[in-house]
């Protein structure tokens, strides 16, 4: 896309959505003015869900008064990139 700005001195570009269109602003230090160039509609990619994988569903018997130890172990990726963090919670049934 081409466009004449015709700005004298470019100091700085943003980007921004205004409504359902995006934008990109040129600032000019020597005009003092702002040119707003319209890139389109503004597309927003939402969020995917991550995958886990916890493995099979168990049951543990205490063999002792102490209890059984347990190991729990997944693996998970998130589609977008983002950082995943593994919590467990359970109930102990006595």
């Amino acid at each position: 896309m081409a466009v004449d700005a015709r700005l004298a001195s470019p100091v700085g570009l943003s980007t921004a959505v205004r409504g359902r269109r995006s934008g990109l602003y040129v600032a000019d230090s020597q005009d003092h003015r702002v040119r707003r160039i319209d890139l389109g509609p503004a597309t927003v990619a939402g969020n995917q869900p991550p995958t886990v994988d916890a493995g099979a569903d168990y049951s543990v018997t205490a063999t002792s008064p102490a209890g059984a130890l347990v190991g729990l172990y997944a693996t998970a990726q998130d589609p977008d990139g983002d950082p995943l963090t593994f919590a467990w919670s359970g109930r102990s049934e006595r």
